[in-house]
């Protein structure tokens, strides 16, 4: 399981002014068994500027209240 990987807790963390890490695993129900782990940097943006964008606080708050803690 993910434990013998050594797979964090699925989710976020790091929340950041414009980004976040999520944690995440992929299990396969064809062979019953975790398939993949990862990470991945989350970087808002806003195409209509071309540039990074703060991330909205509805998002941030929900982030949270889905881990529920406070992250940064």
């Amino acid at each position: 399981g993910a434990d013998e990987l050594g797979a964090d807790d699925p989710g976020a963390d790091e929340l950041g002014a414009d980004r976040f890490v999520m944690d995440y695993l992929v299990y396969s129900h064809k062979l019953d068994k975790l398939a993949a782990e990862g990470e991945g940097l989350i970087v808002t943006y806003d195409y209509n500027k071309a540039q990074k964008a703060p991330l909205p606080e509805p998002v941030r708050r929900r982030i949270e209240a889905f881990e529920g803690k406070a992250l940064s």
